[in-house]
């Protein structure tokens, strides 16, 4: 019987479970390898010491996948969508594939990320009047990509979107600043209720 939680936090709740979503069941491989990929994955997301700190004891892959499962639903089913959508945009799954020498060789977002990504980008184009909403999208994945691959230049939105490079590279903080607040109002609208069922530790 599992005596502590397995998350440490929210963040690395969700972080984790989306990741598990992205793994086949039974795929021959222990949950310590499942923690290796998450720590190639984690740049710029979490802190690799955040990664080390899930625990496993006492539960078997079926039971960490219930787990999981029991936060992604609460993400998707339990949020106001704005907070839903940046935090399924922030965390969601991304397809990553690494040669030989773990360089990525291509990477693109999930369809589920992929939509809640549009959905955040026409709830926050209304703010932005110098932005049009291919603009935004883009913006979005700048802000929220975890590697490189996912993240557009602000020569691609120009090419792509129509909007200067200039008037792009000033929207950024602003999107990434009211995609951050969106994430961390529904990270504590979660906590408590993580805090509860035991998915999470308290202080």
């Amino acid at each position: 019987m599992n005596t502590r939680p397995i998350f440490q936090s929210t963040q690395q709740a969700i972080f984790f479970s989306y990741m598990m979503s992205n793994l086949p069941a039974r795929d021959g491989g222990t949950l310590g390898r499942i923690l290796e990929k998450m720590k190639l994955e984690a740049t710029g997301m979490l802190e690799e010491r955040e990664i080390s700190s899930v625990s496993f004891a006492g539960l078997n892959e079926m039971e960490v996948r219930g787990q999981c499962a029991m936060v992604r639903a609460a993400v998707e089913n339990l949020l106001p969508p704005p907070e839903s959508w940046a935090i399924r945009s922030r965390y969601g799954v991304a397809f990553i594939q690494r040669n030989a020498e773990r360089k990525i060789v291509s990477a693109s977002f999930g369809p589920d990320r992929t939509r809640s990504m549009r959905n955040l980008a026409k709830y926050l184009a209304p703010s932005f009047d110098s932005v049009n909403s291919d603009a935004m999208l883009l913006l979005i994945a700048r802000t929220c990509g975890e590697c490189d691959e996912l993240r557009p230049t602000f020569r691609q939105i120009e090419a792509e979107a129509g909007t200067p490079k200039s008037t792009a590279e000033r929207a950024e903080k602003r999107v990434k600043q009211r995609t951050r607040a969106l994430v961390n109002l529904g990270v504590d609208r979660l906590t408590p209720l993580f805090e509860r069922d035991g998915l999470v530790g308290s202080d």
